[in-house]
């Protein structure tokens, strides 16, 4: 692997943890939409 291979690589990997932070993760707080249905229909 050349070093201009393994900047790419190393940078594409950091931009994953930004979008587990910062979508992922705070979509995990909200519930599913099933689960409206379940506790909000009456």
């Amino acid at each position: 692997m050349t070093p201009v291979e393994f900047f790419a690589f190393a940078e594409d990997h950091e931009s994953d943890g930004y979008k587990w932070d910062n979508e992922i993760e705070p979509l995990r707080l909200r519930p599913h939409p099933y689960e409206f249905f379940l506790y909000y229909d009456s």
